[in-house]
This record gives structure tokens, sequence and C-alpha cells, in this order.
């Protein structure tokens, strides 16, 4: 049974012990007794009580003291997931590595050396690793409904019990996010196409109007397999014009990585048009960020049209 230190917080475990500890040495590296550290948030016993073990803080107390100890809340209860926050990250970032590189081979040996890791039965690293199965069975054993048992149970570990299934019904995270748009990818391959593409469009627009870097690298990949499935659909306006938002997106928040992907799905579909000129500008336009990101492999789907 998962020991007692570990309290339950929106769906996941948090390791308090390891996460005060982290709140004891940031306040002492900063030079902030105790005393100055619960002025204006909490009685100095009660945060004495929180920061020996004796009591779990409330989330809204933690994002008071990380407020003032001028750390940002999320990296702080990060660290509190895992029972080794080191190592477990150390494993995440080398099966992120081996996806973007796509070193499947490797990416499976990961997972199977870490089916034993005590993080990876628990919470967030949990749904982490059900979804790197899932990648494992759409991307190297072509078996996207195999992929799908295995992104559903990812997801159902991160959405409350009023999930209704539609992502415009809840804000999605990052993670989510990425989770969802592998899905869409697995319900097209099994011919569930509309459904596929409602719900990248659903995740496009499930977005704040403000966002970081990172979630646009998401929101990018969205447009381009909303872009493909458009095409494969033979619906080639709608997807220039979906291509084309991409677009805009990456030059306005300087995001390139799929840029030179979403140029190419245009070039395809103005052949499919029967549009030479349009044809044409974006493949070059596809060639130029493809060596402007430095790409070892050409990866324009336009090659052998030329």
């Amino acid at each position: 049974m998962r020991n007692q230190q570990f309290s339950h917080l929106n769906g996941h475990y948090i390791n308090f012990p390891q996460l005060t500890r982290k709140l004891k040495e940031i306040a002492s590296e900063k030079g902030i007794t105790q005393s100055e550290l619960a002025e204006g948030i909490t009685p100095r016993e009660h945060l004495n009580k929180i920061l020996n073990g004796k009591r779990n803080p409330s989330l809204i107390l933690l994002y008071q003291l990380c407020n003032k100890l001028n750390i940002d809340i999320r990296i702080l209860i990060e660290q509190g997931y895992y029972v080794n926050y080191e190592q477990t990250s150390n494993y995440i970032h080398q099966m992120k590595k081996c996806v973007t590189q796509g070193d499947y081979n490797k990416l499976e040996d990961l997972i199977n050396f870490c089916s034993d890791i005590d993080d990876f039965k628990y919470g967030i690293a949990k749904k982490f690793y059900i979804y790197q199965k899932g990648i494992l069975q759409l991307k190297k054993y072509h078996n996207p409904s195999a992929a799908l048992e295995y992104i559903e149970t990812a997801l159902s570990t991160s959405f409350n019990a009023e999930y209704d299934g539609n992502s415009s019904s809840h804000f999605l995270t990052l993670e989510e996010k990425n989770i969802m748009i592998d899905k869409a990818i697995c319900l097209f391959h099994l011919g569930e196409k509309d459904k596929a593409i409602n719900l990248l469009l659903s995740i496009i627009n499930n977005q704040l109007a403000i966002y970081e870097n990172f979630e646009t690298y998401h929101l990018l990949r969205a447009h381009f397999y909303l872009a493909k499935f458009y095409l494969q659909t033979k619906n080639p306006n709608r997807c220039i014009q979906i291509a084309n938002k991409g677009i805009e997106l990456a030059h306005c928040k300087f995001v390139y990585i799929y840029v030179g992907d979403l140029h190419a799905v245009i070039s395809l579909a103005f052949r499919t048009l029967g549009n030479e000129r349009g044809t044409i500008h974006h493949y070059q336009k596809a060639e130029e960020f493809y060596k402007l990101l430095g790409c070892a492999k050409s990866k324009q789907p336009l090659k052998n049209y030329f």
C-alpha cells in the first residue's frame, strides 16, 4: 500500500515531506526565517507544523509561500510528485528525447526498465509512462488500436469524474494537449476521420489568449495534423486555411519547428488543386525552413513530385 506520507491532490500523489523539505532549503538559501516566511500568511506555529511534516499545506497556502520565496509553484509541486525526483525526471527526459529523435527501440528499453520503478506506478509519472506505451504502439508497431487503449487510460488519469470527453469543456494542460493530438492520430488511422478532425479543432480552440512558446509547439502540431487530415479527406481548401493559420501563429510566437511541414502540406494541397505556382512557392518555403532548422533528413513529402 502507498505510504501515508503521500496525500491526494487533484488526482496526483504529492510527497509532502519532500516538498516541505524543499521549501525549508529554499528559505534557508534565501536567509528567510520561519517567522518571516509565515508573516502575513499563516501563524508561525502552523507553518512550523507544516515544515516539520505534522500537517500538509493547502494549495492556496503553498501558492502564498512560493510567492514570498519568489519560486514557481509548478516546479515545487512537480518535485513533490516523485519519491526520487532527479531519477524520475531524468528517465522522463530520456523518453521524450527518444520520441523527438524517433528512437523507438531505445524508448521500448526505457519503458521496460522503468516498469519496476515506484514513481511510474502512481500519479503523473504513471500517466506519462502509460502514454509512452501508447506512443510505442503507434510509432514502432503501427498498431493504432492498441495505442488508443493506452492513450485513453493515460487521459483517464488526467480528468475528473465530471469530464464528458469533450476537450472544450475542460481546460487542457500542455501534456493533455499532446496526448489528445496522438489520440486524434489513432482515431484517423482507425477510420474515425470526422471524430479525429473535430478533436483537433477543439484542441486548437482550447487555449488562452496569452500562452507560452511550449504551448505554441503543441498548437502548431495540432494545426499540422489537422491540415494533413483535411488534405487526406480531399478538402484541400480547408487544409490550406488551417495550415496558413498555423504559419501565422508560428510567426507571431517566433516558434518555427512545424512551419516547414505546414508549408509542405500547403504545397501538396495546391498541387491537388492544379495550382503550380502555389505548389512550387510553398515547396520552396518548406525547403527553406528545413534548412533553417537544420533537418538532417528532409521531411517534405513532395520530393518525388519534382
